[in-house]
């Protein structure tokens, strides 16, 4: 059996990296183009790079890391620093700035200065002096830093808590003069739509969408091209789009199967389904606590009771009383893709299912049928 494959896309070399991208021409020539108008000075665009977990934040930003570094030789005055994917650490807004810093001097983990008391900026204002000082020792002026900052949102919710700590940021963000611009990847959306809040419209937001069928197969070629196998042939490309539809253009489970569910043998792809399903336990459990509680309680209906469902369907299941009574919780499923509509057949009624098939596997294998061992394929 193939066994399944996974990377950590930080650490890919650029010729893997390469090999094997796929769907994200759009989104990564959109925020190159970005870069380039800050490189020629007027008001610096921050972006957010917007997408559920699974849809690729991480391997787009290595990318732009190694096209930053390419247009640096192109006689570019760049640089790109790449945080690690989690920081749980950063609990305080400075602690950003000198992770920021300790990255772009080529320092040590261990280097890292940490922090125990919260005080009124003067720590803020000292790591952004600090910053500034070496952004103009490293990057030629007029030239850019470029940070690439991962879970963004949760960093929001944990380091800049207060409003204050917030407004620091969009004055760091805006100032005049400024060299730094900031790429910021969020699970949640675009965390800057609210107008009370102080980053309101501070960053321009590329969200990422899932990949279609042709872009799965895509993939799977690249990624057997890129293993030393030959492409795929007529029956197995067209297993692989199945495969396709059944993971719902999620990238991650691309990834994760390769070419293992193309197997002849149904026993084994279907021994592969349950450890699939075991590895991403807690890719699933994740998705489905960050919904809100109403938002878990539809999609439980519609697992439970059965797919497809319309709206009015899925009011009458949890007694709601009215579709409208659902709207609000139903488009959050929607939001984070979890669900896709199609019109019911001779009907202009929309119903709904689960995108991602392996998801609705899990979910109705850990928690309706209890370990009663059903299997869709």
């Amino acid at each position: 059996m193939t066994l399944l494959s996974a990377f950590n896309p930080h650490e890919l070399p650029e010729a893997r990296l390469r090999a094997v991208a796929t769907g994200r021409e759009r989104e990564l020539e959109t925020i190159l183009g970005t870069v380039r108008e800050n490189l020629t000075g007027g008001t610096m665009q921050h972006l957010i790079v917007s997408a559920p977990r699974g849809y690729g934040k991480s391997f787009l930003m290595r990318h732009i890391e190694l096209d930053c570094a390419r247009m640096a030789t192109e006689g570019h005055a760049l640089q790109a620093v790449l945080m690690p994917e989690e920081m749980p650490h950063v609990k305080e807004p400075e602690t950003l700035l000198r992770e920021i810093l300790r990255v772009l001097v080529g320092g040590r983990g261990q280097e890292a200065e940490l922090s125990w008391h919260e005080d009124d900026g003067e720590a803020w204002e000292a790591a952004m002096h600090a910053l500034d000082v070496a952004v103009a020792e490293r990057v030629e002026t007029p030239g850019l830093l470029v940070a690439l900052v991962e879970n963004f949102d949760v960093l929001l919710k944990r380091a800049f808590a207060r409003e204050e700590q917030r407004l620091r940021l969009r004055n760091w963000l805006t100032r005049s003069g400024t060299r730094i611009m900031l790429i910021a990847a969020s699970a949640s959306g675009a965390f800057d739509r609210s107008y009370d809040e102080p980053l309101f419209h501070a960053f321009r937001d590329v969200p990422l969408v899932p990949w279609s069928e042709d872009e799965c197969l895509a993939y799977f070629d690249r990624q057997r091209i890129d293993a030393g196998k030959a492409r795929l042939t007529a029956l197995p490309a067209a297993r692989a789009r199945a495969v396709a539809g059944f993971i719902g253009g999620t990238p991650r489970l691309a990834t994760l199967l390769g070419d293992a569910l193309f197997d002849d043998d149904m026993l084994r792809a279907a021994e592969l389904l349950a450890r699939l399903t075991d590895e991403l336990t807690p890719y699933y459990k994740e998705r489905i606590e960050a919904l809100p509680g109403r938002a878990q309680k539809l999609l439980d209906a519609l697992l439970r009771f059965g797919e497809p469902a319309s709206q009015s369907e899925l009011a009458r299941r949890v007694k709601a009383g009215a579709q409208s009574a659902i709207a609000g919780p139903f488009s959050e499923l929607a939001r984070e893709r979890i669900v896709v509509g199609e019109k019911a057949p001779g009907s202009a009624e929309i119903l709904y299912r689960v995108a991602d098939r392996i998801f609705a596997h899990y979910y109705r294998r850990r928690v309706i049928d209890h370990g009663e061992g059903q299997c869709p394929l």
